[in-house]
């Protein structure tokens, strides 16, 4: 169909500006994706188009992993016809391109359905909610609005049966509350739905499918609406970079080469925060070992060093087990490691070790592949009723946790689905600490007393539960309310349940990942939580208020959720990747681009506001507000003891 003089196009692409190719990871299209501000997995681009989703699982004998390439599209020519092609059985792959602010269009292409379902989506809101048009051989067209897990069947043909193989012309047509689709020239399926009313468009496999000439048009005065708003858009936006205060350079420290992870702690008691730099390397899958430790303070100069360089074949997937504490009550801190296949209690300001034990055996299925556990976490906590926490527990990946006093005298193992980190705390006033570990709420000797609901206890495995993500065990309402448990909980969405294993909210959002909560809407009681999604549909950022009511909705290549007092207003703003946002999701706060230290947010130098870290190369740049108020608003102090890359940030 061609355009009329009334019309204008919004967007084209017929592939011909991309060469041919079996695999998406060539020089040339990763050149496109750097040049597009591809970053990371859930970011990578061809072009205009954006692929919204992925899966460790997505895997084959033209890609053997998601790390050698993460787009399994191709593109390939047939019959003189340009395609871009998704030939693999894998599900859930969605390539997505266009504008937010589109509402009204017709969207026209070619699809061809080899082993699919494939098809079209429209109104792109996020990559789980949406409209999609859904081709299948031997079956009729569907337009299915998909909220979520569900996939409800608004439509479908009538004396239309789709064939393999065969391409077809679609024309897909938004008009307000209406959507018509038509075939090859025929109308076959009109509905009326105002679910999802705009949002850009999207190309949909669960199996092997082909798309070509893809062309969204638009009324003229459509056109200039749209023109209009995001003129608005940016207007707001500015007027909102304005009103705060912009980011200024503080400090910068030097790091040790070679550093692999960064964590800011006062591990010599001085009062300021000191660099630990570690090299980790990775000689084997899962074997994340901590090679070199160094201590560095403010001006960079080296405090002192535990170990030495080591190269490992793999990159780095993963935490290695690390913490802060007192744990012995001598009023000085220790670093908690493990190294070697020992558990090393080392002075923070010496370096010296001053106790060191074994390992634990692996248990059940060796997940680490050899004789003792690597271990992966080290949580502190108070098993015994001490007066301090003086306690801690080790982890390995998955499988196992064991608990042990700070002379490294062990308590008790255990057996279960661990998730990535436990919490705990005195949740029933016993005077010990409750522990979370993965689903299952155990006692301070390690028995269960309850699981969430659907989950599985013992085993992380796809599909199902597979393990808890993040989680935080704090009052998040007003004052005086009580203690509850906050999840992103995996496949089971996120989770929000009473200490005795009530289930208050449960939302199936997508893989939840990452967890923060925090007073991202003053106007509202209590704390608000941020759920970010990984694995499946990626970067989708959903916000909560203190009940566990869904706020808000949108997919956002975040890659953090961690709140940060940036004006000391007793407000909170959320940390994005190159942003501060507010509690809409708008970017408010320009970011120099960095990351890769923990936390990314602390008050460092006692002025009441939160300063950022963020590493640069070899530095670890430091930036507060060019403005800070006189008489902040008092927030309690972070306590970095138990503070990890795996989430459950709390302001």
């Amino acid at each position: 169909m061609t355009t009329n003089s009334q019309e204008r196009i919004l967007f084209s692409d017929d592939f011909s500006a991309y060469p041919l190719t079996e695999r998406m990871d060539t020089e040339y299209l990763r050149g496109v994706a750097r040049e597009s501000g591809a970053k990371r997995a859930g970011q990578e681009q061809l072009g205009p188009w954006r692929q919204t989703t992925l899966h460790y699982s997505w895997r084959s004998a033209r890609i053997k992993s998601r790390r050698e390439c993460p787009l399994p599209w191709r593109l390939v020519e047939r019959d003189g016809q340009r395609w871009l092609e998704q030939p693999e059985p894998f599900f859930n792959v969605v390539f997505m391109a266009g504008d937010s602010d589109w509402e009204d269009y017709v969207l026209e292409l070619t699809a061809a359905v080899s082993d699919g379902p494939v098809g079209p989506i429209v109104r792109y809101h996020t990559s789980r909610c949406n409209y999609w048009l859904c081709l299948e051989a031997g079956h009729p067209a569907r337009l299915i609005r998909r909220d979520q897990n569900a996939h409800i069947v608004l439509g479908e043909s009538v004396g239309l049966t789709l064939a393999r193989d065969r391409a077809y012309d679609l024309r897909v047509t938004c008009d307000g509350a209406r959507i018509d689709v038509a075939v090859d020239g025929e109308s076959v399926i009109s509905v009326e739905d105002d679910a999802w009313p705009r949002g850009p468009i999207a190309l949909r496999t669960e199996g092997p499918g082909r798309f070509a000439n893809v062309r969204v048009y638009a009324t003229e005065s459509e056109a200039a609406r749209l023109e209009a708003r995001a003129r608005r858009r940016t207007e707001r936006q500015a007027a909102g970079r304005r009103s705060l205060p912009a980011p200024k350079l503080l400090h910068e420290v030097p790091l040790p080469p070679d550093t692999t992870v960064v964590h800011m702690r006062d591990v010599n008691d001085d009062g300021r925060l000191e660099v630990v730099a570690c090299e980790v390397a990775v000689p084997r899958l899962d074997y994340i070992r901590l090679a070199r430790m160094t201590v560095v303070d403010g001006s960079g100069k080296t405090l002192w060093t535990l170990g030495e360089s080591l190269r490992g074949e793999f990159g780095v997937h993963g935490g290695f087990a690390f913490n802060t504490a007192d744990i012995d009550a001598d009023g000085r801190t220790e670093i908690l490691v493990t190294r070697d296949f020992e558990i090393l209690v080392i002075d923070g300001a010496s370096g010296e070790v001053k106790r060191r034990a074994p390992t634990p055996r692996a248990y059940k299925g060796r997940e680490d592949h050899y004789e003792r556990t690597v271990g992966d976490s080290i949580l502190v906590c108070n098993l015994r009723g001490l007066p301090t926490a003086q306690d801690l527990i080790l982890k390995d990946r998955y499988r196992n946790l064991w608990a042990y006093t700070s002379e490294l005298e062990p308590l008790w193992h255990c057996h279960l689905n661990t998730g990535h980190y436990p919490r705990a705390r005195d949740v029933n006033g016993d005077g010990k600490d409750e522990v979370m570990a993965g689903y299952t709420l155990l006692a301070a000797d390690a028995r269960p007393l309850w699981t969430v609901p659907g989950a599985e206890p013992y085993y992380n495995g796809y599909p199902g539960s597979e393990h808890l993500d993040s989680v935080l065990i704090e009052s998040f309402g007003p004052a005086g309310a009580p203690v509850q448990i906050a999840m992103a909980a995996s496949d089971l969405g996120f989770v929000l349940l009473d200490t005795d294993g009530t289930v208050r909210a449960h939302h199936r959002v997508g893989h939840a990942q990452a967890l923060g909560a925090g007073r991202f809407r003053p106007d509202l009681p209590g704390r608000q939580f941020a759920v970010r999604t990984a694995w499946g549909n990626f970067d989708i950022l959903n916000l909560f208020d203190c009940e566990g009511a869904p706020l808000l909705t949108r997919e956002i290549a975040a890659g953090s959720v961690a709140p940060v007092n940036w004006l000391g207003d007793g407000s909170v703003l959320l940390h994005f990747a190159g942003c501060l946002a507010d509690g809409n999701f708008e970017p408010v706060v320009d970011l120099p681009r960095g990351g890769g230290v923990h936390p990314a947010a602390c008050d460092l130098n006692g002025d009441g506001v939160d300063e950022l870290c963020l590493r640069r190369g070899d530095i670890v740049q430091i930036y507060g507000p060019e403005q800070v108020p006189a008489s902040p608003e008092p927030i309690p102090p972070r306590n970095l003891t138990n503070w990890n890359n795996y989430g459950g940030f709390y302001l």
